[in-house]
């Protein structure tokens, strides 16, 4: 084998090499923490701020939160599906407060964008904010 079929090959090999990785990334979701903080004005209790990115055609797991958690939607269409049957779709612009131990599932509610969030909550200092349910 020749210096430039080798190159070639090594070329190739180390593309197809990116190429994958860039497709198993666009399939996560991108979770960062802003701040989370002790309340000043209830003593045991913590706020977290998140901003989370869910690729397009991305759903979460059956879960549920600890505490009070608000979602503000920056870019998309945010929905959770709770149990019972109720859908909530939630819009750039709009808020919407989930109630505590509410079972849910929440999913991107577009096949082809991402979709930007805030997320608030307030829970017990220390304490898991999300629990998968059974």
């Amino acid at each position: 084998m020749n210096r430039n079929s080798f190159i070639g090959i090594v070329i190739f090999i180390a593309a197809a090499f990116v190429h994958q990785i860039a497709a198993q990334t666009r399939g996560r979701s991108n979770v960062q923490m802003v701040l989370q903080e002790d309340m000043f004005s209830i003593p045991g209790k913590e706020a977290a701020i998140q901003r989370a990115v869910y690729p397009a055609g991305w759903a979460g797991e059956r879960h549920y939160h600890t505490g009070d958690i608000f979602v503000y939607v920056l870019e998309g269409q945010f929905v959770v599906d709770l149990d019972g049957g109720k859908r909530i779709t939630i819009n750039p612009g709009e808020v919407y407060h989930e109630a505590v131990n509410k079972v849910m599932t929440a999913r991107n509610g577009s096949a082809e964008k991402q979709v930007t969030v805030l997320l608030f909550q307030v829970g017990d200092k220390g304490k898991p904010r999300v629990m998968l349910a059974d």
